[in-house]
């Protein structure tokens, strides 16, 4: 693994490197602590078969334990600045991120939302392919 992304040293390197300051109005904090996230991540995915879902990923400090653990890591963010920093950072050819940010019609949603700082959940592949399609059909009606 490169460096942990949890660490206040990395973290200040990336808010400065991209420009990306917590935003209040997405309720965001970047957990700077690697055990935690290491805990969460070993808590969380039993197996590397399993799919792992992660509703705000921010700067990618879970995510990057997550990829570890996992083959299939999909993450959902509503901070349009966030999916180029996960995608230079966390450097994982598993690691799909879906911006939300369109689908999002409220502001208050979008706190709601983020106000969960980790919601993580393991599903299975029928599950996640249900999911892709259902996405597929909510973008379409929206072009």
């Amino acid at each position: 693994m490169k460096q942990a992304i949890a660490t206040v040293k990395k973290t200040k390197e990336i808010q400065e490197k991209y420009n990306v300051f917590t935003k209040k109005s997405f309720g965001q904090n970047f957990i700077i602590e690697p055990g935690v996230v290491e805990k969460i991540a070993n808590a969380a995915i039993q197996s590397r078969d399993e799919l792992v879902f992660e509703i705000g990923p921010g700067i990618g400090a879970l995510t990057q334990f997550l990829c570890e653990k996992s083959d299939q890591v999909v993450a959902f963010e509503i901070d349009e600045r966030l999916p180029v920093v996960l995608e230079n950072e966390i450097g994982f050819d598993h690691l799909q991120i879906v911006l939300m940010k369109r689908f999002v019609n409220s502001e208050n949603l979008g706190k709601r939302l983020c106000s969960h700082q980790i919601f993580l959940t393991t599903l299975q592949r029928q599950f996640y392919l249900s999911c892709l399609r259902q996405m597929k059909r909510l973008k379409e009606l929206q072009l």
